[in-house]
């Protein structure tokens, strides 16, 4: 189905997990989880494009995010996630990971502790986007404001990049890492009463067209999520 205009808003939930990157069928395929679960078209290639057509106003939500796009630091084109948010937790920063080159799950798990009781909170895991963590690495440099008052653009990528099947399968690793952590350590600490939904900002190319990664254009692969309403806490 198509996503109405900032469906985020209009749609019911307490927690909003977002897994950045994620697609539709890899979601489908690995995820633990019960529920209703709604295949998505949005408009939205990347996380930038999405965060300003679903947060054009200011809200009452904690922003726990590991993606510098939202930040309450700097502005990332037009968008800075103090002006939106209530308050915005920069697990990009502190939770950072020199090593892999990413903010790995559990740091964003523990800075969202805290909020789950009594803040409407959106949780925002930057997996399986890459780098990979998993037993392949995939290594992309990643992008990381740095020093604060400058945004590096895009990704860089190595001159070889390894064989399709490759990426695919630490794709795969990087997303069966992400929901292992919300099982086994995010959603038993979330009250039962809370409404827990899992989304996407954006999908991901694994070869279509002979593409990689997620472009700023418009194609299916990167236009449909999902939604899923979890169930059995």
């Amino acid at each position: 189905m198509k996503a109405p205009t900032q469906y985020i808003h209009k749609w019911s939930w307490d927690i909003l997990i977002v897994l950045d990157a994620c697609r539709y069928d890899y979601y489908e395929k690995f995820t633990p989880f019960k529920g209703e679960l709604l295949k998505l078209e949005v408009e939205s290639s990347d996380t930038q494009t999405w965060l300003t057509m679903n947060f054009p106003s200011r809200y009452p939500y904690v922003y726990v995010s590991a993606n510098p796009f939202c930040n309450s630091k700097i502005k990332v084109g037009d968008f800075l996630g103090l002006e939106h948010f209530k308050k915005v937790i920069d697990v990009w920063e502190f939770g950072w990971d020199d090593e892999l080159k990413t903010v790995p799950p559990r740091e964003v798990t523990k800075a969202s502790l805290p909020y789950l009781k009594n803040e409407r909170v959106i949780i925002h895991y930057m997996q399986p986007h890459f780098p990979s963590i998993g037993k392949i690495r995939v290594t992309f440099e990643a992008w990381k404001p740095d020093p604060l008052n400058t945004i590096i653009d895009g990704v860089t990528y190595p001159k070889h990049l390894p064989p399709l099947d490759i990426i695919k399968e630490a794709y795969k690793e990087n997303l069966q890492i992400v929901l292992k952590e919300i099982k086994a350590n995010l959603l038993p600490k979330i009250p039962k009463n809370r409404k827990v939904v899992i989304t996407s900002d954006h999908g991901e190319f694994l070869g279509e067209n002979g593409r990689l990664f997620h472009p700023c254009v418009k194609h299916p692969v990167l236009n449909t999520v999902f939604w899923h309403e979890i169930r059995n806490l």
